[in-house]
C-alpha cells in the first residue's frame, strides 16, 4: 500500500510548447524557478550541455538508487489560467516508462495536482502534452511541473527539455471525459469523506491519455444537501442521518461515477484531550505532531496513496488532534528524512470507538515494517514503541521518510491521534536558570535601559499591563543575585513605558536576554505612539513584531535585534509599549535595553587641570558624527549639576581636540563632566573629573585668554571693595586704556573690549584703594 515510486502527486517538473507563453525550463531553469526534491528521494539533477533537444542544454535526471523525484517550483505563485496544457520534450537511454509527471505539486501541497503515469519515453526526443483540466482554477500555482521515477530497472538517465505552458490549438487536444469511483460508503454525522479515483482522459493527437486529477478540479453536487455537502476542494461533510448521492462535473463535462453516502448518528469521540507529555529537553525529542514540543515543518498528513481515509484536525478540549475517519490505511510524508537512530522510542496517543488493531509502519527507501498496537476502545491509550532492529529489522532508522497507519477492520474505522514523537531518555529540563544572564559589556554611553542591573533604567509604568491575559503571572526574582523578571503561562504580555515615552531615534539595536524551559516560539513587538505620544489605535501609531521559532531551551539567549528588522516600526521617537509572546510558556528576562552600536563620538581622553586660579578642561575625540556639541557641567557635591559653558562640535571624522576654562571655581572640590548632545537632542554623559581649590589659589588675579585679541576676561581675585580701577600700560609706560569695575563679591568676572589696542606686550593693573594686583598681557 505504500507508494514510493508510483505515488500520485509524488513529483514535480515543468513543460513547454511551440506557442509557449510561460517557460519553465529552456536551457536552464526560468527566473524564479527552482528544483525542490520530494522527501526521501535521491536526486543528482544537472544541466547537460552535451545533450539537448534544442538550444544549448537540457535537464539531465540520473536514476540510480532509491527513487528520483521532485518539483520545479516558482518563487511566486503563477497565474496559469490562460493556458490549456504544459508540454515538454523527453528522451532516455533505456527503454523504460517514466512513472509520473504532472503539475500542481510543489512538494508541499497537491491541491490542484494532475499527473500522467507510465509515459513511454524512448531514446528519441519526443514531445509530450499534459492538458490542464480546468485552467481557470490555476490563478496562483507554484507547482509548475513534477516528476517521479522508481529505480527498479537499474541505473539510467532521462533528459527533459523545453518545458513550457502554452495554449495548444489545431485540434491536438480533444474534448475530455472524466470519472471517479462508484461506491457506497457509511459515515457518521460530523465525518468528512471524499470520492476516490478521480481521473480525466484527453485525446492527444487522437490517442487517449488518462491522468490522475485532483478533486479540486471538479465541481461536486450532493443530491441531499441536508444530509451531506461537498466543498470546492472535494471534501464532503456528513451533516445528518440519511442518504445522499454525490456527482461531479469537470468543467462542462459530466463525470462518470456516483458516490452514495449513508450517514448515521456519530459515535462518541473523546471528551478529554490526550495526556500531556512530560517535559523533555528539545535535543531529546523529534516531534511529528504535539502541542507540547516543536513539530517538524512541512509534514504531509494526507498524501494521496489511493486510500479511503479522510484526515482532519479537530480540537479536543482545546487541544489540536488528528482525526482519521474511514481508516483503512493512511500515509504520513515528511518534508525530509528523519534520523531516529539515536532515539529509542516512538510515542503516540490513540483513542478510538471501533478500531480493534492499529498498525504503525516506519518506512525508509525501499523498506517498511509495522508494529501492531491494540487500542483501548473508548479511552486514550499512550503507546511507546521500541524503535530497534527487533521491531523494525529492515528499516533504515537513520533515513525514515514516511509513516503508514493501517486500521482494523479494513472496511474503515475512526481513530484520533495526538503526541506523535520520537524520544530518548534524558534528564528533565531545568525549570529555572541557575546562573544570571550575561552581564552587558557596553558602556552606558549610547544605551537606553528599561531593565538591567548594569545601567540606570528609565521609568517603566508597568511590566505586566492590565490587558495582558489573566493567566500570566509576573514574579520579580533574583538569579545568582541578579534582578530578573519571571513570567509564567505566557501567551502574550504587555510592558508599558508611557511617562515618559522613549526616544530611540538615535538607537540602532534592541537587546534582550531570555531563558525558557519550554517555549517553542518567542515573539517581541514594539509599539510607537507617534508624534503626539498618545495611543490612538491607528493614526500615527506604528508597530512591528519579530518572531524567533524554537528558541534554545534551558540556557540564556541574547537577542540583539536591529531596528531594521522592525520594518513596520517607521517611527521610534515615542516608543511606549513592548509586547512579548510565547507558547503558554515560562520566560525569564533580563537586560532589556536599546543601544547605538556606533556612538556619536568616541572620547579618547578627558582631563581637568588647574591653571592659575581657573580650571582648564581638555578633551580629545577619536571620531565624531551627529555631534551638536558639549555642555560643560559643574557640581559641588557630585549630585547636582549646572551647565557653565557649551562648546560646538566639529564633527571631524578623525576627531578633534577641545578645551574650556572655568574662570570661577569654588573653594573645595569642583566636579566636572561632559554632556555630549546630538543634533536630535539625545544626550550622552562621559566620566566625571574633579579638582580642588583653596583660598590661596582663588585669590589670584587671572586673565583669559592670554594672549588675547578682541576681548579679555578678567577674574578680579582678591579685590574686595565694590569699586576698583584698572589700567592697561604699554611697554613704553603709557596708559593706553583704563576704567572702573563694580563688583558685589570676590572672584567676579569682568570682560574688557581690547580690539582697538595694537599687538604687543602690556601690564594690566587693578586697584580698589586698599589692594593692588597686576598681570602681564599679550595682545596678538
Amino acid at each position: 500500500m505504500r507508494k514510493v515510486s508510483f505515488m500520485f502527486f509524488a513529483s514535480v517538473l515543468i513543460a513547454c510548447t511551440t506557442n509557449a507563453q510561460l517557460v519553465v525550463f529552456e536551457d536552464n531553469y526560468a527566473p524564479g524557478v527552482s528544483f525542490v526534491p520530494f522527501g526521501g528521494s535521491v536526486n543528482t539533477l544537472s544541466i547537460d550541455m552535451a545533450v539537448k533537444y534544442s538550444g544549448t542544454a537540457s535537464l539531465k535526471i540520473p536514476v540510480t538508487s532509491g527513487y528520483t523525484g521532485g518539483a520545479l517550483v516558482s518563487a511566486a505563485p503563477s497565474d496559469l489560467s490562460a493556458y490549456n496544457a504544459i508540454t515538454f520534450w523527453a528522451k532516455n537511454d533505456m527503454p523504460y516508462l517514466l512513472d509520473g509527471v504532472g503539475i500542481g505539486n510543489n512538494s508541499t501541497t497537491t491541491v490542484y495536482a494532475c499527473e500522467r503515469n507510465g509515459i513511454n519515453v524512448t531514446s528519441t526526443w519526443t514531445k509530450f502534452f499534459i492538458p490542464i483540466p480546468v485552467a481557470a482554477k490555476l490563478t496562483a500555482e507554484s507547482g509548475l511541473f513534477h516528476f517521479a521515477e522508481g529505480s527498479g530497472e537499474g541505473s539510467y538517465n532521462i533528459w527533459i527539455d523545453e518545458i513550457k505552458y502554452e495554449n495548444v490549438t489545431g485540434g491536438i487536444i480533444g474534448t475530455p471525459t472524466a470519472s471517479f469511483a462508484t461506491e457506497t460508503i457509511a459515515k457518521n454525522v460530523g465525518d468528512n469523506f471524499n470520492a476516490n479515483g478521480t481521473t480525466s482522459t484527453y485525446p492527444v493527437n487522437s490517442v487517449n491519455q488518462s491522468m490522475q486529477t485532483a478533486r479540486a478540479y471538479f465541481t461536486w453536487s450532493s443530491s441531499n444537501m441536508s444530509v451531506a455537502t461537498v466543498n470546492a476542494m472535494g471534501v464532503g461533510t456528513a451533516l445528518a442521518a440519511g442518504t445522499t448521492n454525490v456527482t461531479a462535473m469537470l468543467g462542462s463535462v459530466a463525470a462518470g461515477g456516483t458516490l452514495t453516502v449513508n450517514v448515521t448518528a456519530a459515535p462518541s469521540g473523546p471528551a478529554t484531550a490526550a495526556p500531556t507529555p512530560p517535559a523533555r529537553s528539545a535535543a531529546d525529542v523529534i516531534s511529528i505532531f504535539s502541542g507540547a514540543y516543536t513539530d517538524l515543518g512541512g509534514t504531509d498528513f494526507f498524501p494521496n496513496w489511493g486510500q479511503n481515509t479522510v484526515v482532519t484536525e479537530v480540537n479536543i478540549a482545546g487541544n489540536p488532534t488528528k482525526k482519521y475517519t474511514s481508516l483503512n490505511y493512511q500515509g504520513v510524508q515528511f518534508a525530509s528524512s528523519i534520523n531516529a537512530s539515536a532515539f529509542g522510542k516512538l510515542h503516540l496517543d490513540i483513542w478510538t470507538p471501533d478500531c480493534t488493531a492499529f498498525e504503525v509502519f516506519l518506512i525508509s527507501p525501499g523498506n517498511e515494517r509495522g508494529v501492531v498496537v491494540t487500542p483501548t476502545i473508548g479511552g486514550w491509550k499512550s503507546v511507546d514503541i521500541d524503535v530497534n532492529s527487533t521491531n523494525y529489522p529492515t528499516v533504515n532508522l537513520s533515513d525514515i521518510i514516511q509513516f503508514k497507519f493501517v486500521g482494523t477492520p479494513g472496511s474503515g474505522s475512526t481513530v484520533y491521534l495526538d503526541n506523535i514523537y520520537f524520544y530518548k531518555s534524558g534528564p528533565p529540563p531545568a525549570m529555572a536558570p541557575t546562573v544570571a544572564a550575561p552581564t552587558p559589556t557596553r558602556t552606558s554611553n549610547g544605551v537606553i535601559s528599561l531593565f538591567s542591573n548594569a545601567y540606570t533604567n528609565v521609568p517603566v509604568d508597568t511590566w505586566l499591563t492590565g490587558w495582558s491575559p489573566g493567566a500570566t503571572v509576573l514574579t520579580d526574582t533574583l538569579i545568582a543575585g541578579n534582578s530578573t523578571k519571571r513570567y509564567t503561562n505566557v501567551s502574550f504580555l504587555g510592558v508599558e513605558f508611557t511617562a515618559p515615552t522613549v526616544n530611540a531615534t538615535n538607537m540602532d539595536f534592541m537587546h534582550i536576554d531570555i531563558w525558557t524551559p519550554n517555549a517553542s516560539v518567542f515573539k517581541l513587538k514594539l509599539v510607537d505612539f507617534g508624534a503626539n505620544g498618545i495611543y490612538d489605535g491607528g493614526g500615527d501609531d506604528r508597530e512591528h513584531e519579530v518572531t524567533y521559532n524554537n528558541p534554545t531551551q534551558g540556557s540564556w539567549i541574547s537577542y540583539d535585534i536591529p531596528f531594521t528588522s522592525f520594518t513596520g516600526l517607521t517611527t521610534r521617537g515615542h516608543l511606549a509599549q513592548m509586547i512579548l509572546s510565547g507558547s503558554g510558556s515560562t520566560l525569564f528576562i533580563d537586560n532589556v535595553y536599546f543601544y547605538n552600536s556606533v556612538l556619536p563620538i568616541t572620547l579618547t581622553s578627558f582631563k581637568v587641570v588647574p591653571k592659575n586660579n581657573t580650571a582648564s578642561l581638555q578633551w580629545v575625540t577619536g571620531t565624531e558624527q551627529n555631534n551638536k556639541g558639549f555642555a560643560i557641567e559643574r557640581s559641588l557635591d557630585g549630585i547636582n549639576w549646572k551647565q557653565i559653558n557649551f562648546i560646538n562640535g566639529t564633527n571631524a571624522r578623525n576627531g578633534s581636540a577641545y578645551g574650556a576654562i572655568d574662570l570661577t571655581p569654588a573653594k573645595g572640590i569642583n566636579y566636572y563632566r561632559l554632556k555630549q548632545i546630538d543634533f536630535d537632542g539625545h544626550a550622552t554623559y562621559y566620566a566625571i573629573q574633579s579638582l580642588s581649590f583653596d583660598d590661596a589659589n582663588l585669590a589670584k588675579f587671572a586673565l583669559y585668554p592670554n594672549p588675547a585679541t578682541d576681548n579679555l576676561v578678567i577674574s578680579l581675585g582678591a579685590i574686595e571693595n565694590s569699586r576698583s580701577m584698572y589700567s592697561i600700560i604699554a611697554a613704553d609706560g603709557r596708559i593706553v586704556q583704563n576704567g572702573t569695575f563694580t563688583k558685589s563679591q570676590a572672584n567676579t568676572v569682568q570682560t574688557l573690549d581690547i580690539c582697538k589696542l595694537p599687538a604687543g606686550l602690556y601690564i594690566i593693573k587693578l586697584n580698589d584703594g586698599s589692594k593692588q594686583q597686576s598681570a602681564k598681557l599679550k595682545i596678538d
